[in-house]
């Protein structure tokens, strides 16, 4: 099982990545892993979810909101925790949502957080907090090769 952080990627797939978003949501559900969320996380999906859910028109997009709502409605597939954020990381990433994602991450086992922000992978990177913190993030491809 692999504990894991996603940011909101996942409620603003495009063309090109709605394939790979959806795959990776079913391999979170098929297999054990577990998607780690603040209570501030979680809030912010639901309320994602909920405007996702009165847009689902088509077949596809039902089929999406009910594949989210089995995992984010389903503790054995995400759990809430207080997450971490340390004074570093705050000074570093700006974005809320993004200090969410990292503060729940930081919070796993895995320390693993998927994103299609390639700027808040290089600033991770950049700012050596995958060293530091052990933060490991992943592009919505690289995450779909390691789970």
């Amino acid at each position: 099982m692999v504990e894991l952080s996603i940011d909101e990627f996942i409620f603003k797939a495009t063309e090109s990545t709605i394939i790979d978003t959806v795959e990776l949501m079913n391999k979170i559900y098929r297999r054990c892993h577990k998607i780690i969320l603040t209570a501030e996380l979680l809030r912010h999906f639901q309320k994602s979810l909920d405007m996702m859910q009165r847009r689902a028109r088509d077949e596809i997009s039902q089929y999406v909101v009910k594949l989210y709502k089995s995992i984010f409605f389903d503790r054995l597939k995400r759990e809430v925790r207080a997450g971490a954020r340390p004074k570093e990381i705050e000074r570093n990433i700006r974005d809320k949502i993004d200090l969410e994602v990292i503060a729940a991450a930081l919070s796993s086992s895995d320390k693993i957080f998927v994103t299609t922000d390639e700027n808040l992978i290089d600033k991770v990177r950049e700012k050596n907090l995958t060293k530091t913190y052990g933060l490991r993030p992943y592009s919505l491809r690289e995450a779909l090769n390691i789970l």
